[in-house]
């Protein structure tokens, strides 16, 4: 058991890895690098939660339904107010930007309610825990990454 443990935490890192050097890659479309961030979020919290086979088949459909679900609510969000630039808005467009922004982080927020509730019943109360706790770690690695791509010039410059 501990050596399937150890294989399957070495395919995660390897998956890992070579998903980060994808992303570091300049001239990838959006899509593709959105697509690529998803899978080293999976790798990521699967290596974290060190699911079984069992509550893998159980729990990624439901985590999978909460993330689109998560995605609904923001683009909904997003497309109203893409127009609404900061700068140009009046005082009572602020007001309702802001009024927006609230009640869509009261929708993540009754979501995320809603889907820990059936977190719980896919997986022990730990794991659960682990996954709050890994999709906050992820973001932090994301943003780091992030970061160092911008930061790396386009390949055949010079820094």
């Amino acid at each position: 058991m501990k050596k399937f443990k150890f294989f399957s935490m070495m395919i995660v890192a390897v998956i890992l890895l070579s998903q980060t050097s994808v992303i570091a890659q300049r001239g990838k479309g959006f899509e593709n690098k959105k697509e690529n961030i998803e899978a080293q979020k999976v790798a990521f919290i699967t290596s974290k939660l060190n699911l079984t086979t069992e509550e893998s088949q159980k729990f990624w459909p439901v985590y999978n339904e909460y993330e689109a679900k998560k995605q609904a609510i923001r683009k909904e969000f997003h497309s109203a107010n893409k127009s609404m630039h900061s700068d140009s808005l009046t005082d009572a467009q602020a007001k309702e930007r802001i009024t927006a922004e609230l009640k869509m982080e009261q929708n993540l927020l009754n979501l995320k309610q809603e889907y820990m509730t059936k977190f719980l019943s896919v997986l022990p109360s730990k794991k659960v825990l682990k996954l709050i706790k890994a999709e906050e770690e992820f973001k932090v690695v994301l943003l780091k990454m992030l970061k160092e791509d911008h930061e790396r010039p386009p390949r055949g410059e010079k820094p």
